[in-house]
């Protein structure tokens, strides 16, 4: 299966720090796995993109890593801020339920009208 993970920082002021969006799959007991990681270390779009492999027992991870010095909550203005958005992209199953709604709408309609 394809992965895409996809995104938009906002903005960035982070002094000191690394964060990374990624993706992960691990292997079914965690021992071990394999991903894509992209920097996001300025403002814009990002796109991670992974093809798992193709196995229903390994388990998929997605999200954001910081790396950088510890900081107490009351240090943590002067360590910055990133603001991120993801895209939610529906599953091909959402459109699946969708298509199967609309032609039972349809079907249903097509039926009474036909009765009348």
């Amino acid at each position: 299966m394809d992965l895409n993970f996809i995104g938009t920082v906002v903005s960035n002021s982070f002094t000191g720090h690394t964060v990374t969006a990624f993706i992960r799959d691990f292997a079914p007991d965690y021992s071990s796995f394999v991903g894509q990681t992209q920097v996001l270390n300025s403002a814009g779009d990002f796109s991670v993109y992974f093809a798992t492999t193709a196995d229903p027992t390994r388990h998929i991870q997605y999200g954001f890593s910081t790396v950088g010095a510890d900081v107490w909550i009351t240090d943590a203005a002067a360590a910055g801020t990133m603001v991120i958005t993801a895209t939610a992209v529906p599953e091909p199953s959402t459109y699946s339920l969708i298509g199967a709604g609309l032609t039972g709408a349809f079907v249903m309609f097509a039926r009474r009208r036909r009765q009348a």
